[in-house]
């Protein structure tokens, strides 16, 4: 065999050798890739689950009316009157209402709240909005808006029940179970209202 005869063999021979190793460092590579990708993947939803539960610990169950009972702890302070402890709402049905003179969605309300408060002053019931903020304003918003159901203010810190924002407005029968519950603003002179309230009170019975 000549020497290029040899030289060839000898490099065919270095690249025969050659390939089993570049295979087996591109498998390798593979491999790990692929190991590496299902790390990720893996630890990416060992933390959605993490995440999960930490937001599930930290669920509250929704409000219901069924079963709830309102709270008369309160004592109301009155625009042209005496302080009123909603204890002596006992015995009565109520409509509670919490609003402010500086809040955007109860203004748009009051007269819907005037007519229904005419259309029920017959009724043997509690009719209180109380005003929550906005106290400077409240004299002169009771006088431009001509209200003309009692107007109630209480500067502490509300219940539990009642702190879900304003407007919030609570119904509840002669013995304190609420019958409606409802946060934000609404048309409070809708027949279903009045209705309600005169069932409460046992009008026509």
């Amino acid at each position: 065999m000549t020497e290029a005869g040899m030289e060839t063999a000898e490099h065919a021979g270095n690249a025969s050798r050659r390939r089993p190793f570049l295979l087996g460092c591109l498998t390798g590579l593979i491999l790990g890739s692929v190991g590496l990708v299902a790390a990720v993947v893996a630890g990416s939803y060992v933390f959605q689950d993490q995440l999960v539960a930490q937001k599930r610990a930290k669920l509250k169950p929704p409000p219901v009316t069924l079963g709830v009972r309102a709270d008369y702890s309160m004592v109301l302070q009155r625009l042209d009157g005496p302080d009123v402890a909603m204890e002596s709402f006992h015995g009565k049905p109520v409509f509670l209402h919490f609003w402010s003179p500086d809040c955007v969605n109860c203004l748009p309300e009051m007269d819907g709240l005037n007519r229904l408060y005419l259309e029920t002053a017959d009724l043997d019931l509690i009719f209180a909005c109380v005003a929550v903020a906005g106290f400077d304003d409240l004299p002169d918003m009771a006088r431009t808006q001509a209200l003309a159901f009692p107007v109630f203010y209480y500067k502490g810190e509300l219940p539990e029940l009642y702190s879900g924002g304003i407007p919030g407005t609570f119904v509840a029968d002669r013995e304190g179970n609420l019958a409606l519950r409802h946060q934000g603003s609404a048309k409070w002179d809708d027949p279903s209202v009045a209705a309600l309230l005169r069932f409460l009170a046992g009008a026509g019975e």
